[in-house]
C-alpha cells in the first residue's frame, strides 16, 4: 500500500509541478502570473517531497522513485501541453510517452 501512495503523490506532485511550467508558457512571466507558479510550485514539492520519502521507505531503493517521477512528467506533460498550447505531438514523442508508460508498469509491477 506504501508503493502506491508513494507513486500517486509523486504523480500528483509532478502534475502540478509541470502544469506550473505549462502555466508560465501560456500566460508568461508578469508579477501576478509568477506569484501564481510560485505558489503553484511551492505546493507540489509537499506531495513530491512525501512521496519520495514514502517511496524510498516501501521500495528501500532510489532507482523505482526516480522510474517514477520521470514517468509521471512524461505522462503528464503531453496532455498539458495539449490543453494548455494546443500543440500535437509527434510521432517520435508518442513512441517516448509509450516507452515511459511501460517503464512505470514495469517498475511498479517488479
Amino acid at each position: 500500500m506504501e508503493k502506491a501512495i508513494s507513486l500517486l503523490l509523486i504523480f500528483i506532485g509532478e502534475l502540478l509541478a509541470v502544469y506550473s511550467e505549462m502555466y508560465i508558457i501560456k500566460y508568461g512571466i508578469d508579477i501576478k502570473h509568477l506569484l501564481w507558479v510560485v505558489f503553484t510550485i511551492t505546493i507540489a514539492g509537499i506531495p513530491l517531497l512525501a512521496g519520495y520519502y514514502l517511496g524510498y521507505k516501501a521500495f528501500s531503493n532510489a532507482w523505482p522513485i526516480a522510474v517514477a517521477s520521470i514517468s509521471s512528467i512524461v505522462l503528464v506533460e503531453p496532455p498539458l501541453i495539449l490543453l494548455m498550447t494546443g500543440n500535437l505531438p509527434t510521432a517520435s514523442h508518442i513512441v517516448g510517452f509509450l516507452l515511459a508508460t511501460l517503464g512505470l508498469i514495469i517498475t511498479v509491477i517488479f
